[in-house]
């Protein structure tokens, strides 16, 4: 009865060990859409910002010029 008693452990941990896996692949999945998330926010404030900027500059830039 100890051999089966072994198996059935031995069973047990593969299966446990198989699940840990894909909770692994799982997490690390959620973590790299994520970060593609929190890039492409960071990359649409700096346009945001550049473009603001620029805005900004010509703005500025023609309220300089005086009419002759």
């Amino acid at each position: 009865m100890r051999y089966f008693e072994i198996l059935e452990a031995v069973s047990v941990a593969d299966r446990a060990k198989r699940d840990a896996e894909k909770r692994r692949v799982a997490n690390a999945k959620r973590d790299m859409e994520r970060r593609k998330q929190s890039d492409a926010a960071r990359e649409y404030q700096d346009a945001l910002r550049t473009s603001n900027e620029k805005i900004k500059s010509a703005t500025n830039t023609m309220a300089n010029i005086k009419p002759s």
